[in-house]
């Protein structure tokens, strides 16, 4: 078992996790809603997300939060249990975030490419 210290400041650390998972859930979000609706460069293959791209960034915006704000709710609760794969949880969470991301990055990058290439060419 695990003095109080240390668990106040592996709450700390893992609380960190969360807030870095949600800051790549909006940011993925962003940059997915410029690829999709100004570019058209990137599909949306979440099918519970597709409909959120359909609505004004603001509103759509705000729904995702929420969505984001649940899912670090529930790593938070995971957390306050101990559980005890949390760190390998949020490990794997992340990367898939993070990998998501790139390939939207990708994506956008290939589109905006192209598009310079056919410019200047």
């Amino acid at each position: 078992m695990l003095s109080r210290d240390k668990t106040v400041n592996l709450g700390i650390k893992n609380s960190n996790l969360n807030n870095y998972l949600l800051v790549l859930i909006m940011v993925d979000y962003i940059l997915t809603y410029f690829g999709i609706n100004y570019l058209g460069a990137i599909v949306e293959g979440n099918p519970l997300l597709v409909d959120f791209f359909n609505l004004p960034f603001i509103y759509s915006f705000f729904l995702r939060l929420l969505h984001a704000s649940i899912i670090v709710l529930i790593c938070e609760y995971l957390l306050s249990l101990e559980y005890k794969y949390y760190d390998l949880f949020m490990k794997f969470a992340i990367g898939v975030n993070v990998l998501v991301m790139l390939v939207h990055i990708r994506w956008i990058y290939i589109f905006i490419y192209r598009l310079t290439a056919n410019v200047f060419a």
